[in-house]
């Protein structure tokens, strides 16, 4: 059995510096010290002085001198400038230390200076906390950067490190290391997530739209997943945008699409500056030069939002665009509580406005329209019926509706599902990076969950119907829209209908007081499911009957609802990525809503600065900011000039008028507007500091004199 080795003393010599090391640390490890390099001279340098024919010193020794003392070694520095008061350090002038130089005479190195005495104290408890012993290295390292790279809490991150290993790691050291891994720019990251997509998705279409100032305008994303989802579905779009998704409040529009399975699948992304008309004109003209599909493009689900209503019917001109059911109920709602302040005729609006989205025919609409004209007590609510919502009837009421293709949906609860899904992933607002890497790890989550269930519709056998003929339709439709023909059959068995022969060979079809027409060849009703659903519907099962006609004919079905191919069996998708990058033409002239938010934001960014200034300082900007504001009143142009030897800019306007006397009003007048603040903001600290006085009286006071500030 060997023994243990002998604990570091002074006069130890080693013959490498590797020796050395290793009784470094079992030093450390048996007394429980913490050493750290105070100062070191390199054998290369030293050698490089040394004359010719002289010994040099061994390379194998690496360090000519070196002097390790305890982490508290040194004089801690008694104060500081106060720029960084919250600063704390180790030292507090411990004198332990340990003294090695190398002996060209012996070729070794040797302790020449030993003192092991500590001024602290010392033991195995104590040195589990210093930072050198919670620093991760090796594989724990690499477990804990692919744990933070998958955003694993920092919390139970900390406490499978300490499970594992036993460090004391805490909250800062995982933060640092999540901030290590993110270095560069935010531009370098998007780069690298961008090459990325490119690198590992051989079908990925990327565009990036860049103004006349290099800034970007616009982000268009698209998988190779998601254009084999679109190229499969094209014929309803869903459309909406949403914030609170990056850093740079930049809105995220998506596109998604319904797969054969029912399931919402999306089609593409695109990051926008703003949700204008020319915003949504530039992200559609992306999508629809990435996607020559998008002629077969039938109908465009969105919410009530003219400027995306305006870019369909400009890009896609041929699309039918529907309006979101819940979107068109609530603004219904909200006008309803605005215009009608009466409860019982809010009641009865209420119920006519439910006849009016869910009628059957257009008479019945027509109808109602009737009722709500010749309706008291609704105030200017039919007006603005009519002039917001009458006038676009066929976009919402479901007599309209219906006629599209829609595949039963009415809301747009696909894509804004998705948009929640992706913020519950996301966490908050995450850098224009993580946000394309979270937007790739959605589609393709999404994609593997459709894979899987196209699998088992392959590879699954359905449990057999009493029916034959629902059995054919399970067998080679999607599950989705098997079971929407067997309700179609289940309700074709009613006795309730009425069926009848009409002149030119097409059957008539009553149930109650509806009545519907399917064509001659049973391949048509009037009830518009069959043009909806793509799918046979009640009446055409109950024609049929009566014809003597097959039940099951794989004709009445689109063909997005056949079972599709196994993967094995799939044409394969285009290897070849798309990546396009280019400025736009001159945009249009900038709206007031978009000049008014520029403007207050850099308004913002003012006061934030101003803010932080000195008194004189804040005097002058304030001066110059408010003759800036008297120039723009008057229409007068300005030019600001900042000369090297001068702090402040200064600000001269076209001398059309008595500008002197201007400046000097308007300087009063800043003196007067920064006095009344002043007065404000020591009011407001009286007010917090005498909780016992009339804090009520004292808070209308201050809130008169912020008005007072404000003009």
């Amino acid at each position: 059995m060997a023994a243990a080795p002998s604990l570091l003393k002074l006069g130890d010599e080693f013959l490498t510096w590797a020796e050395f090391k290793a009784a470094l640390d079992n030093y450390q490890e048996t007394t429980h010290a913490e050493l750290s390099k105070i100062s070191s001279k390199k054998v290369e340098t030293e050698n490089r002085k040394l004359p010719e024919g002289v010994q040099k010193f061994p390379c194998a020794h690496v360090y000519r001198a070196v002097k390790f003392g305890c982490i508290h070694y040194g004089k801690p520095r008694p104060s500081g400038s106060g720029i960084r008061p919250n600063q704390s350090t180790f030292k507090m002038g411990c004198p332990a230390e340990i003294y090695v130089s190398s002996d060209r005479k012996k070729g070794k190195l040797v302790v020449t200076s030993f003192n092991d005495n500590h001024n602290h104290e010392v033991g195995e408890e104590v040195r589990k906390y210093y930072p050198s012993q919670r620093r991760l290295e090796g594989e724990l390292l690499e477990e804990a950067c692919k744990l933070t790279k998958l955003r694993v809490d920092v919390r139970v991150l900390k406490d499978h490190v300490h499970k594992t290993s036993g460090k004391l790691t805490t909250s800062k050291d995982l933060h640092n290391l999540r901030a290590s891994l993110q270095q560069g720019t935010e531009a370098d990251a998007v780069i690298r997530a961008l090459e990325d997509i490119l690198h590992n998705d051989k079908g990925a279409k990327i565009a990036v739209v860049l103004d006349q100032d290099q800034t970007l305008e616009a982000l268009y994303l698209q998988t190779s997943a998601m254009v084999s989802s679109f190229s499969s579905f094209p014929e309803i779009l869903f459309m909406d945008a949403t914030y609170k998704t990056n850093n740079l409040n930049m809105p995220l529009f998506t596109l998604t699409v319904m797969d054969g399975n029912g399931v919402g699948q999306p089609a593409g992304y695109i990051l926008l500056t703003d949700e204008t008309k020319e915003s949504y004109v530039r992200a559609l003209q992306l999508f629809k030069e990435h996607n020559p599909q998008s002629t077969a493009v039938e109908t465009v689900m969105i919410d009530k939002d003219p400027s995306e209503i305006k870019a369909v019917k400009e890009v896609l001109p041929n699309a039918q665009v529907v309006l979101c059911l819940f979107h068109t109920m609530k603004a219904l709602k909200q006008a309803t509580r605005q215009y009608v302040k009466d409860v019982e005729v809010q009641e009865q609006l209420s119920k006519l406005i439910q006849r009016l989205v869910y009628c059957l025919t257009e008479e019945r609409y027509d109808n109602a329209y009737s009722d709500l004209l010749k309706m008291e007590g609704v105030g200017g609510f039919a007006e603005y019926f009519t002039r917001s919502w009458h006038n676009v009837r066929h976009q919402w009421a479901k007599c309209f509706v219906d006629g599209y293709t829609n595949f039963g949906n009415r809301t747009n609860n696909r894509v804004e599902s998705s948009h929640d899904k992706l913020k519950k992933l996301l966490r908050g607002k995450v850098p224009l990076s993580k946000l394309i890497e979270n937007l790739v790890l959605f589609s393709s989550t999404k994609a593997s969950q459709a894979d899987v269930a196209e699998f088992n519709q392959h590879m699954k056998v359905d449990v057999a119907r009493s029916c034959p003929v629902e059995n054919a339709y399970i067998h080679r439709c999607t599950k989705y829209a098997g079971e929407s023909i067997c309700k179609q059959l289940s309700l074709s068995r009613l006795k309730k209908y009425e069926v009848g022969r009409n002149e030119d060979g097409s059957f008539s079809v009553k149930l109650n007081d509806n009545s519907y027409t399917v064509n001659a060849s049973c391949t048509h009703c009037s009830c518009g499911y069959v043009r909806s659903m793509g799918l046979p519907c009640r009446h055409l099962f109950v024609a049929r009957h009566k014809g003597s006609l097959e039940l099951f004919d794989m004709a009445l079905v689109a063909k997005r609802w056949v079972k599709a191919k196994p993967e094995a069996e799939r044409a394969e998708a285009p290897t070849q990525s798309v990546v396009t990058c280019r400025a736009p033409p001159p945009r249009p002239a900038t709206s007031q809503v978009t000049k008014y938010r520029q403007t207050l934001n850099i308004c913002k960014e003012i006061a934030d600065v101003n803010s932080l200034c000195g008194q004189v300082e804040y005097q002058n900007r304030l001066t110059q900011l408010c003759f800036i504001l008297k120039c723009f009143k008057l229409n007068r142009p300005l030019t600001c000039v900042c000369p090297e030897d001068d702090e402040y800019p200064i600000v001269h306007s076209t001398p059309d008028g008595d500008t002197e006397e201007s400046l000097a009003e308007l300087s009063n007048e800043a003196d007067e507007s920064a006095q009344v603040a002043e007065n404000h903001l020591v009011h407001l600290a009286t007010v917090h500091s005498n909780p016992d006085g009339d804090t009520e009286e004292s808070l209308a006071e201050l809130s008169n004199e912020q008005t007072k500030v404000h003009k």
